[in-house]
């Protein structure tokens, strides 16, 4: 196998860029590891450095029909984690050898508020989509993954 250089690659790498796009640069990075070096290529556009490149303006239309389905869905998951965790604090409340300050106490309490706190979003969620069934909702990016709507499965292919 030949020997090939960082220097030659990036080289190679910026002639052919700049013949075919000229608006674009290359950021080599090597790291050296285990006597193995791994060259890591990270193609960075700058024209769209400087374009709101932030994900959260994207907006997403979806009907509150559409929405339903997802938020009964989400409401579920999170009344279980609830109910779990309210199973976890009974069972160590009930031991007489776990702190009141035991760690996993805490995070089982934290977790009873979390789950608690978003499955009664979802809840309001699931009576506004009920109530406007054709109304439009604008979504953001984090909302869209919220409610599952874009399954990586379907992304990939």
């Amino acid at each position: 196998m030949e020997n090939i250089s960082l220097r030659n690659i990036k080289q190679n790498l910026l002639s052919i860029r700049k013949k075919h796009d000229p608006k674009r640069s290359i950021r080599i990075n090597e790291i050296q590891s285990n006597n193995y070096s791994y060259i890591f290529l990270r193609e960075i556009s700058m024209y769209n450095d400087f374009r709101q490149p932030s994900r959260e303006n994207w907006k997403y239309l979806y009907k509150g029909s559409e929405l339903l389905e997802s938020s009964k869905i989400k409401h579920a998951e999170f009344l279980t984690k609830e109910k779990e965790a309210r199973v976890v604090v009974v069972k160590l409340m009930g031991d007489i050898l776990v702190s009141h300050d035991d760690r996993g106490l805490k995070d089982a309490k934290t977790e009873i508020e979390h789950s608690g706190n978003l499955r009664e979003q979802c809840a309001v969620f699931i009576h506004e989509f009920e109530r406007n069934p054709d109304r439009e909702y604008n979504l953001s990016l984090g909302d869209v993954v919220f409610f599952n709507l874009a399954p990586v499965g379907e992304l990939a292919q």
